[in-house]
């Protein structure tokens, strides 16, 4: 990026950061649980608590595939962050004579039988987005990004977790 685009990108923010924060605060203020995981809040939210659930695409569509009953629209916003979640190998708990299968496991999992079997249970692929057009309740999402928008989990978690979140959203006075 050029310093033109960077100064206007940093105008831009900080006209737009004050009207978000009032906007979050306003959310948290209605807030009547907040659930240990999503699919407790899926849940919970089934059950009759609360008018508004704020979860993963994934438990929206499981919501409204497994409960006809659900009276519930869902919202995908234009601009959403993508949950990426990564495969984790604990070497110390894989015996020699497994290793081969595992490794083999992990592989086959961006392979792209497997990606469509994630998007036909209503998972994103991760390795080709056109893979989502095969399940059409994936909902189009204008502008998708991830963590790395915010400079990665090192500076995203204290600044946007802690320093916004949890230090100016969540505060009760």
């Amino acid at each position: 990026m050029d310093a033109n685009w960077l100064r206007l990108k940093s105008k831009a923010v900080k006209a737009i950061a004050p009207k978000a924060l009032q906007m979050l605060q306003a959310i948290w203020r209605n807030v009547i649980s907040t659930p240990a995981s999503a699919r407790e809040a899926r849940t919970t939210f089934e059950l009759g608590n609360g008018d508004a659930l704020i979860t993963y695409e994934l438990d929206a569509l499981l919501m409204k595939q497994n409960n006809a009953k659900a009276d519930a629209e869902i919202v995908i916003p234009e601009a959403t962050i993508l949950s990426e979640h990564p495969v984790v190998v604990i070497d110390r708990n894989v015996g020699a004579m497994d290793r081969q299968v595992i490794d083999a496991f992990v592989q086959y999992l961006w392979s792209e039988e497997a990606q469509r079997a994630f998007v036909k249970s209503n998972f994103r692929a991760s390795i080709n987005d056109a893979l989502n057009a095969e399940n059409k309740e994936l909902a189009t999402i204008k502008y998708p990004f991830t963590v790395d928008y915010f400079g990665g989990w090192a500076k995203a978690y204290p600044e946007i977790i802690e320093g916004i979140f949890r230090d100016q959203v969540q505060k009760r006075k």
